[in-house]
């Protein structure tokens, strides 16, 4: 569970950081077997696509944790 996290935080930052990297890249990278994982994680922890959750960072960060 720990390690789920780890790469869902990991991948969430990336994506805040570099806006223009592709999903699948980001998912690989931080250690996702392919890009369904990382949106079943997202709906997981953070109740929201990953499309949706980067959105919601984006319109309101100073109470999204990161």
């Amino acid at each position: 569970q720990f390690a789920r996290i780890v790469r869902f935080r990991r991948v969430h930052r990336e994506m805040l950081e570099s806006p223009d990297r592709r999903w699948v890249e980001a998912a690989l990278d931080a250690g996702f077997f392919d890009q369904p994982h990382l949106v079943r994680d997202f709906q997981q922890f953070a109740g929201r696509s990953p499309s949706q959750t980067l959105q919601d960072a984006r319109d309101d960060p100073p109470h999204f944790c990161h």
